[in-house]
């Protein structure tokens, strides 16, 4: 394993469209953290990465 990462995880709601807030009808689920955000972009640079439970 390369690398550990600790933190949480959150959901993230992205608007389905341009505008004010008021006026979105749907959002889209996404996983977000920089702890997540980080792991996520050392995968793909083909690192192992872990994490504590």
């Amino acid at each position: 394993m390369d690398v550990i990462t600790l933190g949480e995880s959150m959901v993230l709601f992205k608007p389905g469209s341009t505008g004010p807030l008021r006026y979105v009808d749907s959002y889209r689920k996404t996983v977000g953290g920089a702890e997540t955000n980080v792991a996520i972009a050392l995968t793909r640079l083909d690192h192992q990465i872990g994490r504590l439970d």
